[in-house]
């Protein structure tokens, strides 16, 4: 019902020392292809929360319970300065016979910036990408801003004939969730209504943050699940496009 959930433990553990994701794996999205599962995240190479350049793995399953990890397939570039950093948070899709796998990125500055990129992949095997040349293709907001720091984590989702990327900005203090509408999956407008989701007021479980997007339909309803930070610290919140009645 997208409200009562039971955790099942873990699926995917770290890789051994040494690997690219020795220091964690997470922020895994799943896309279905062909009758099996492939499973996207982000390994980091040390201990700790996000410790260490990220780069984006892959992982395939066939049943969501037993994973088989293939690898890296993307890492930063230092010849670009936007994401010489490190790799956060990926988002696949397939559209008109092409892969596509957006992501955000950070550059190497100490109160660093985030913006969003894509690459692309015609191979069935999902292991060679080339990203896109004018990347990123959603960028911060202009200082003071809510999104002057980070725009990150896109979520991307067809609605009425337009593509719809949720994402989250952040200025420094609070970050909060924004849209994006495309044609054509490169150029994107920020809505004239963002942020869409706003952190909530003081005492509250998302007075900090209301952050990381996760859009999905069911029953005619736009169920947004988001990360909150407030008074009950960090935790999985959700908001709907109507009011839900109980019962």
């Amino acid at each position: 019902d997208l409200l009562n959930w039971e955790r099942l433990g873990i699926i995917l553990d770290v890789g051994k020392e040494g690997d690219f994701d020795w220091g964690s794996a997470g922020g895994g999205v799943v896309f279905k292809w062909k009758g099996e599962f492939y499973m996207f995240y982000t390994g980091y190479p040390l201990k700790g929360y996000e410790n260490g350049p990220g780069k984006i793995g892959l992982a395939l399953s066939s049943d969501l319970f037993h994973w088989r990890k293939i690898g890296m397939i993307i890492k930063p570039d230092e010849m670009f300065e936007w994401e010489a950093g490190g790799l956060y948070q990926p988002f696949p899709l397939l559209h008109s016979g092409r892969f596509y796998l957006f992501y955000n990125a950070k550059n190497n500055e100490a109160s660093w910036t985030e913006q969003i990129g894509v690459a692309f992949c015609r191979s069935e095997s999902l292991l060679k990408w080339e990203k896109y040349p004018g990347n990123p293709v959603l960028q911060v907001g202009p200082p003071g801003s809510w999104e002057s720091r980070f725009v990150s984590d896109p979520w991307i989702t067809m609605m009425e004939g337009k593509w719809h990327m949720f994402y989250y900005g952040f200025d420094g203090v609070h970050a909060q969730d924004g849209l994006a509408v495309s044609c054509n999956l490169i150029q994107w407008e920020k809505s004239p209504f963002n942020p869409i989701l706003r952190k909530g007021e003081a005492g509250s479980y998302d007075e900090t943050h209301a952050h990381k997007p996760c859009v999905v339909s069911k029953g005619g309803v736009y169920y947004h699940f988001y990360t909150a930070v407030g008074v009950k610290g960090r935790c999985i919140a959700l908001a709907t496009s109507i009011p839900l009645t109980s019962g």
